[in-house]
């Protein structure tokens, strides 16, 4: 039984903020997600660890992929309509909390996005700790960021920590260092994990 429980947040609680951008370069260029990713692989590290802010960001993406400086704008904007909390999320949750454990987070996230998803869609007091690399300066699957969210949910032993995540990379981190680690793409994958542990 695992004491403390850590989840991603983008793909796992809560759609993808670049699944809009990743929708619209597949319209516009017919690029593939990994296709689209890779030309702003570098653009996203540096948001991601709070190098550049959200308007700096969308203004090199128009750049990097040759598109109208208006379509920064409107990339910027469409995230904060479009994201949502996934279905069963909360659920998920809170059923974890009535078994008394603690619920953290390990997220690659933006300091914006991670302010709107806290003040808008998940409420920040659910969460202890909540670890993201906008904070932290280093991010997943770099092992660094796994030992501080430990350290900071009190330092439990590595076997006693279950985390949630969408990218195997990230997974594999987590393994290698002891912990319980599981892929994941929606909160109904994360439940059957939960009940095959013993929480149901």
């Amino acid at each position: 039984m695992p004491t403390v429980i850590f989840f991603d947040i983008g793909g796992v609680l809560v759609s993808d903020p670049l699944d809009p951008w990743y929708a619209s370069m597949k319209r516009t260029s017919g690029l593939e997600r990994l296709e689209a990713y890779d030309k702003i692989r570098d653009l996203w590290a540096r948001f991601k660890h709070g190098d550049m802010d959200e308007a700096a960001f969308w203004e090199s993406v128009a750049l990097n992929v040759s598109a109208p400086p208006s379509k920064a704008q409107s990339w910027r904007l469409v995230p904060y309509a479009q994201m949502a909390v996934l279905d069963g999320a909360k659920d998920v949750i809170r059923l974890i909390h009535q078994h008394n454990l603690k619920v953290g987070i390990i997220s690659n996230m933006s300091k914006e996005w991670g302010n709107h998803i806290f003040s808008r869609l998940l409420p920040r007091a659910w969460f202890d700790p909540v670890i993201l690399s906008c904070d932290t300066g280093n991010s997943k699957p770099c092992t660094e960021i796994f030992e501080k969210a430990r350290k900071s949910a009190g330092n439990p032993e590595p076997k006693d920590c279950l985390f949630f995540d969408n990218s195997q990379k990230n997974v594999d981190a987590a393994l290698s260092l002891g912990w319980d680690a599981v892929l994941v793409s929606s909160p109904a994958d994360v439940r059957a994990e939960l009940s095959k542990r013993g929480l149901s």
